[in-house]
């Protein structure tokens, strides 16, 4: 998804970003945590957040009862952890032109996505 909606190649993400390393928001900020010289503030992707509980089905359908539910403690831990938000898209594609996750959301999965946030 950053590929194409970031602009950024994927040899810069494969040599800079191991995600490897972690799992969660969390766990990501503490492997950051380390390397910071400045303040930073940062968002849960939606897209991401449903390609990681759903799959390759992120991209087909809209969330089941119990995905939603894997979504929203995903969302949840991640504002305990730090995150101050959720950003999500209506617009974006990603490398194979296709849309986004987040673009096959529907109102409820939105609306429990933000309560989570603001639990």
């Amino acid at each position: 998804m950053f590929f194409t909606i970031e602009d950024i190649k994927p040899l810069t993400f494969t040599e800079g970003v191991p995600f490897e390393q972690w799992e969660s928001f969390g766990e990501w900020l503490e492997w950051l945590r380390p390397s910071l010289s400045v303040n930073l503030g940062a968002l849960v992707g939606h897209s991401a957040v449903r390609l990681y509980v759903m799959g390759e089905a992120s991209q087909e359908r809209e969330a089941t009862d119990e995905e939603l539910e894997e979504m929203c403690a995903v969302v949840e831990g991640a504002m305990q952890a730090g995150a101050l938000g959720v950003s999500t898209s209506y617009v974006d594609i990603d490398s194979q032109l296709r849309p986004v996750p987040s673009r096959f959301a529907d109102l409820r999965e939105r609306t429990a996505l933000a309560a989570a946030m603001a639990r």
